[in-house]
């Protein structure tokens, strides 16, 4: 037990690494594209900084444990609203909220959280139901890009064109690393989750609790760190696009695009419903607060920030009873 409590701390700090090394690449590769604030934060470092909630529910499909993946999406999504936001805020100060978009994307991620908690009610996600949660992140990514402003790359002489003109442009004019970057950090990110599943499981059978109370309280901690260290980043930088584009962002990704991939491998049989419970309820709860504390005062304020933590806390607690 000992050795794989070890094998998920070693494995979780290579996720972060890794991660931050892929987050990295992207930022440099948008930055040069020119892509709307928006669509950087909620769509490209959002989906970069899942990319541990990717590979670990794809690992975990494949090794047949998929309701590790379910457990670490509901967990990360708990995670982010509260322990991520709340954790990032008390290290860096109070975060405005600015922008008109906020409420829409508030919306969207509160309405993508509650689908696979929707979908699990009849007892099971089929692979029909991870078809309809990524049709609903591709409607997602249509809104978000019809929605942002696109800046071309007019000033650098490049004409407002296809992807494929933009990349042309960035190798013609030099832009090093950032492939060898990303492609570095998303090697280390999948041999960092398949390492994380494979100890997870480790610990769930000597421990002989379910899997997925393992996934939603040990592994969603472990993937969510990489969302911690760059909001804090962001709330420094008073860069509110990319602190709240990323944690709804990646709420959207968590809950539609990822459990979508991993059902469509494997699709997921729901024992009993009710232990989902918890994670789903607590979900509502926290999220519904951090809108009303995002939306009142335009602002999240460090007791706030308290108050979110110390609902983490409770939501561990009642998983630990319940499970």
């Amino acid at each position: 037990m000992l050795f794989d409590i070890l094998g998920i701390i070693v494995s979780s700090v290579f996720l972060i690494l890794s991660t931050r090394v892929a987050v990295g690449a992207f930022e440099k590769l948008v930055v040069k594209l020119k892509v709307d604030g928006l669509v950087l934060a909620a769509i490209m470092v959002a989906l970069s900084t899942s990319l541990p909630e990717l590979f670990v529910g794809i690992a975990a499909a494949l090794e047949g444990t998929p309701e590790i993946s379910l457990g670490n999406v509901l967990g990360s999504n708990v995670a982010n609203v509260s322990l991520v936001i709340g954790g990032a805020s008390l290290l860096a100060g109070s975060v405005s909220v600015v922008g008109d978009f906020m409420k829409r994307e508030f919306v969207a991620a509160f309405l993508a959280g509650l689908m696979p908690l929707l979908l699990i009610l009849d007892g099971k996600l089929s692979r029909l139901d991870g078809v309809i949660l990524l049709v609903a992140y591709a409607f997602y990514i249509r809104d978000v890009v019809i929605a942002g402003k696109h800046k071309s790359l007019a000033e650098k002489g490049v004409k407002k064109h296809g992807l494929f003109t933009r990349l042309k442009w960035i190798h013609n004019n030099h832009v090093d690393g950032w492939a060898v970057k990303l492609m570095l950090g998303v090697a280390g990110v999948i041999v960092g989750a398949d390492l994380l599943v494979r100890f997870a499981s480790g610990l769930a059978t000597d421990l002989g609790v379910p899997a997925f109370l393992i996934g939603i309280l040990v592994v969603s901690v472990g993937t969510s760190l990489p969302e911690l260290v760059l909001e804090t980043q962001a709330i420094k930088r008073k860069d509110v696009a990319l602190v709240f584009g990323d944690l709804l962002g990646s709420t959207v990704a968590n809950s539609t695009l990822i459990i979508g991939i991993t059902t469509l491998i494997h699709p997921i049989e729901i024992t009993k419903v009710s232990k989902y419970a918890v994670a789903g309820g607590s979900f509502i709860v926290v999220f519904s607060l951090l809108w009303a504390f995002s939306m009142t005062k335009k602002k999240l304020d460090r007791w706030e920030a308290l108050v979110l933590l110390g609902l983490y806390v409770m939501f561990v607690g009642l998983e630990l009873v319940v499970g």
